[in-house]
């Protein structure tokens, strides 16, 4: 710990450590991005699947992931050439949701179908697409 430490004790010693904090904060940010998607989407995704079928499964995990990725962007990318950067902001902000929401009812209508092919009538198609993972992990961890 010593010796590598000692780097920063020199005149360039404080900007290589504001070099190391930003891209070790850059990839703690990916990290718990992941984290996130792995606990809310992954965990139990087959046994959700089952309940929703994959066609609706697919279809909600897809609308999460283009409304957590292209709204940010889009909003950074109009704000960061406009005069104006809380336009692109804005744009932001309103595109995620509808996007998310756009995608959650494409999938409640297939996984309404799913429902009927198979005969499934036990509980809430929107509880079975945003909160089955969270909820079957936190049933796990209280064990």
């Amino acid at each position: 710990g010593y010796c590598i430490s000692f780097g920063y004790c020199s005149d360039t010693g404080l900007f290589a450590f504001d070099s190391v904090d930003y891209y070790i904060n850059i990839s703690m940010l990916f990290v718990g991005y992941l984290e996130c998607l792995s606990v809310g989407w992954i965990y139990m995704a087959k046994e959700q699947a089952q309940r929703i079928g994959w066609r609706a499964w697919c279809c909600a995990f897809g609308s999460m992931l283009m409304s957590s990725l292209i709204a940010p962007r889009l909003g950074l990318g109009i704000g960061y050439f406009s005069e104006h950067e809380e336009i692109g902001t804005r744009l932001g902000l309103a595109i995620q949701p509808v996007l998310f929401l756009g995608g959650i009812i494409l999938s409640s209508g297939h996984a309404r179908r799913h429902r009927q092919e198979q005969g499934i009538k036990d509980s809430s198609i929107f509880y079975d697409l945003l909160l089955f993972n969270v909820e079957s992990l936190r049933t796990d961890c209280n064990k």
